[in-house]
């Protein structure tokens, strides 16, 4: 019985129970702040990632958009600067310095957890473009941590030809611009212009006419400028008049010559030397142009043939010699010739283009251009510096551009629809005839003809650096699209 009763006594022992609660209180508190605070770290990382996964793409937004506010500026800088797709093209490539990657260090942004942000962006150029349009992307690479998103943007840029700068000024049926003086022994078809009012820089021989107006500086006294024979009757007071204000023509800008590649040696070139000839077995009278390129020498004997096909192809030189026969291109584009030294045509030598084509010569060479006994050029010169002289019969049919002190044209030769433009040159003019226009410092004409003759603007425009046009804006140069992720 009292056995009985101790085991009740001890059944209603309730001591030590709120202990056992609180524990088991404490445990499942300890269980859920655990779980809570798991789950609050991994939506505190979710959060962090998502931050950062964000943060990184704006990074690299950031990267294509400066690059492009750069791209526009280095576009309009340039065009500015330049007068042909080909320096235009050297130079904004050279500025957009492509293929290197670009930091933007000078481009700070906010720490995110002690993790610098960093963006690296790089303008690349797509392979094989020639022509006046061309093809870039700009890839922009963001990074936080580990983290890294890489965005990119293409843009194409166009060159649209301008306004020809220096020649927007030429009066109506300009046949002849002598800026210092004139010595007039010859028939001009065509208005004679002078700045000069001083004594005698106007002087008249017994063969000289003008059929049309003589004007001379503004204010200038008629008397006094010019010289005449006694009796002399060719040029009647009313054809004499002042010019309102002096009329002022740019240098023309010699370009930067490309930089381009030689090819190695087959398919006629062997060291850098192509040489063309129908006279020998062992060369090939024939070479076609795939791409620019860049030679020693191009060395033509007999008839030989240069294809270019379309577009605009660009031949660096250090020497160009054709000797006794024609050198014909052949395409339907336009070949700029750069000359580095050495030019030489020889034994009524031709250069010849096709109806549809253009060629372009620039001589960078220092000595004296001189072409003659019965040379045939159908092609525009620009010399940088050296003097040029044409004798003998040479036919020239295309413009004659020079930054030279003298232009030489003598023994019956002949120069057809062309603008002979040389503001820092005597030209002179001795036997034989020219068709167009001449702006000279000094000009002297014996016993030939000049006849004006209206030139197509788009002729001479790739030879002068633009106003600007007014009409090409930066919209029309530069396409962009819209950033996408790679």
């Amino acid at each position: 019985m009292k056995c009985l009763l101790n085991v009740k006594n001890q059944l209603n022992n309730e001591r030590g129970i709120t202990f056992i609660i609180v524990l088991i209180v404490i445990v499942v508190l300890t269980v859920l702040g655990v779980s809570l605070m798991a789950a609050t770290a991994t939506n505190v990382k979710q959060s962090t990632g998502e931050r950062d996964h964000q943060a990184v793409y704006y990074i690299a937004e950031s990267g294509v958009n400066v690059k492009v506010a750069e791209v526009k500026t280095i576009i309009e800088s340039v065009y500015d600067s330049t007068s042909n797709a080909n320096d235009f093209f050297n130079e904004i490539e050279s500025q957009f310095k492509l293929n290197v990657e670009d930091d933007l260090e000078n481009i700070s942004f906010q720490e995110s957890f002690n993790n610098p942000p960093r963006v690296s962006v790089s303008i690349n150029k797509y392979p094989n473009q020639i022509g006046d349009q061309r093809k870039y992307v700009i890839t922009s690479n963001g990074t936080i941590g580990n983290r890294n998103r890489t965005l990119s943007s293409e843009f194409t840029v166009e060159w649209l030809p301008k306004a020809s700068g220096p020649l927007t000024n030429i009066p109506g049926e300009m046949a002849i611009f002598g800026a210092e003086k004139l010595v007039v022994n010859g028939e001009i078809a065509g208005n004679v212009y002078t700045n000069s009012t001083s004594d005698n820089s106007v002087t008249f021989g017994w063969d000289g006419r003008i059929s049309n107006k003589l004007y001379i500086g503004p204010g200038g006294n008629k008397d006094s400028i010019i010289s005449k024979p006694n009796e002399f009757n060719h040029i009647p007071s009313e054809k004499i008049a002042d010019l309102q204000g002096e009329l002022k023509f740019n240098d023309p800008v010699f370009p930067t010559f490309p930089e381009l590649s030689t090819p190695s040696n087959g398919g006629g070139i062997n060291s850098g030397i192509l040489k063309l000839t129908p006279w020998n077995n062992s060369y090939q009278s024939s070479y076609t142009m795939t791409n620019n390129i860049s030679l020693n020498e191009l060395n033509s004997e007999g008839d030989t043939k240069i294809t270019i096909g379309s577009g605009e192809r660009n031949l660096r030189l250090k020497r160009l010699i054709i000797n006794n026969g024609k050198l014909e291109i052949e395409g339907t584009g336009t070949l700029n010739i750069y000359i580095e030294d050495q030019f030489t045509i020889t034994g009524g030598g031709q250069l010849r283009q096709g109806i549809n084509n253009r060629v372009n010569i620039f001589y960078g060479g220092t000595n004296k251009l001189t072409i003659g006994n019965g040379t045939g050029i159908t092609a525009s010169i620009f010399s940088h510096t050296a003097d040029l002289e044409f004798s003998g019969g040479t036919s020239i049919v295309g413009h004659i551009i020079s930054l030279g002190s003298e232009i030489k044209i003598t023994g019956g030769s002949d120069n057809t629809s062309s603008l002979i433009y040389a503001p820092q040159s005597k030209v002179i003019i001795d036997g034989g005839a020219q068709s167009g226009s001449v702006v000279s410092k000094q000009f002297e004409i014996n016993n030939a003809k000049v006849t004006y003759e209206d030139i197509p603007e788009e002729e001479y425009a790739p030879f002068f650096p633009g106003t600007g046009g007014g009409s090409n804006s930066l919209t029309d140069l530069l396409d962009t699209t819209p950033i996408r992720e790679k």
